[in-house]
């Protein structure tokens, strides 16, 4: 008997919908927001441990996912998941799944960046390159978000990279004062 498929609809920012779909684009819906996370078993684990037979988790801060994102994705389940595990997700567990999505989506894209601009590249250009790698769009994730973003998320790398650099300067300088 050939295993049934049903999909459970899943609300997420246009950015982290528009990851779903380039990593884990179901082959066999040709249209459509469908993605199927069996590609990745930690994804998939995730979304087995957040199923449920009915919504049990609530959160007043989530409480009309619709509200906050806008797009809708698709995910496929096997029937055996179906039964097994459940068929819906509380919002609470969706915004918490979205997050861990937006996580990895950010990290891509800023790996990419980062690339760019070590081998001399504007911001400009490798976030326009990385748009344009990554399908994401000005509608669904605007350069100026990312830029502002990215500024945020590097000023601790940018901490970092200071400190190193300034130990680094006192063992040089110390190491030319014995000399």
């Amino acid at each position: 008997m050939k295993d049934k498929r049903f999909k459970i609809t899943l609300r997420v920012k246009p950015y982290v919908g528009q990851y779903l779909l380039n990593n884990f684009s179901d082959e066999r819906n040709s249209g459509g927001n469908v993605v199927n996370l069996r590609k990745d078993a930690e994804l998939n684990n995730v979304l087995k441990n957040i199923l449920c037979k009915k919504s049990q988790r609530y959160d007043q801060r989530y409480q009309n996912p619709r509200s906050r994102y806008s797009r809708a994705i698709h995910v496929v389940i096997s029937q055996d998941d179906f039964q097994r595990y459940g068929w819906e997700i509380s919002p609470t567990d969706a915004v918490q799944f979205g997050r861990i999505i937006e996580r990895r989506a950010k990290y891509e894209l800023y790996s990419y960046i980062d690339i760019y601009r070590s081998i001399g590249c504007s911001l400009q250009d490798a976030i326009l390159r990385a748009q344009e790698k990554y399908n994401y769009c000005e509608e669904v994730w605007p350069a100026d978000s990312i830029r502002r973003d990215y500024s945020r998320r590097n000023l601790t790398d940018r901490d970092f990279a200071d400190t190193l650099y300034s130990q680094l300067d006192k063992i040089f300088v110390g190491k030319l004062s014995r000399k």
